[in-house]
């Protein structure tokens, strides 16, 4: 597929209009999934600390509504991350996967503990002009903060694991204080990788030679 056909880019005057809309839209989405997450963690931390009875209507609601915001909250990463991996391309590098591969790479046991990873990492690396730009500060390194959010989203995993099997308070606390940081961390993350491409789309616009 041509990345005009894609449309994630083209060059010219007249379609320097499209890249800052795609960036528009990564914002809007990215936005949109950190408030997903927040209010998700909200509702988990609500559910984790609640005293009432477990089978009262508010307990049953609250429950109902972790469940809900965390479904709402998964979807709209997907979406953002779905749509930070299709822009790559319009920077001029190839992606090594389809881009559905972000979304379908967490519903698979023991793949979604690797794939997810290797893809945020990917569009890391990749969000950046193929050409680079004159005087850039774009580390080639990994960034320290990809690899702790998703240490915080595998232990939480692990955690919630051991727990279901000893039903033991100490594992429930450390449950609960790995999803607060992986929540915040991934909250970090959208920001990072949002700022990240824009910054990368603005660049091609303004200084490096078109190649898209």
């Amino acid at each position: 597929m041509r990345i005009e056909e894609a449309g994630v880019g083209v060059s010219g005057p007249s379609g320097e209009r499209r890249p800052r809309r795609e960036n528009t839209l990564l914002w809007g989405r990215a936005r949109i999934a950190q408030a997903a997450l927040a209010v998700a963690m909200a509702f988990m931390l609500l559910a984790a600390f609640h005293d009432g009875n477990p089978r009262s209507t508010t307990s049953v609601i609250v429950v109902l509504l972790d469940v809900i915001m965390r479904f709402v909250a998964a979807i709209a990463w997907w979406v953002w991350m779905y749509r930070a991996y299709r822009n790559i391309q319009a920077l001029g590098h190839v992606p090594n996967h389809d881009a559905s591969r972000v979304v379908w790479s967490f519903l698979i046991p023991i793949a979604n503990w690797i794939l997810p990873y290797q893809s945020m990492t990917e569009i890391w690396h990749k969000s950046r002009p193929v050409d680079g730009l004159p005087g850039d500060d774009f580390a080639p390194a990994t960034p320290l903060f990809l690899p702790l959010w998703w240490g915080f989203f595998f232990a939480r995993t692990l955690s919630s694991s051991l727990g279901r099997i000893s039903d033991g308070v100490t594992l429930f606390v450390f449950d609960v204080a790995f999803e607060v940081l992986g929540t915040l961390g991934a909250m970090y993350v959208l920001e990072q990788m949002t700022s990240r491409q824009e910054a990368a789309f603005e660049g091609s616009l303004s200084g490096a030679p078109q190649t898209f």
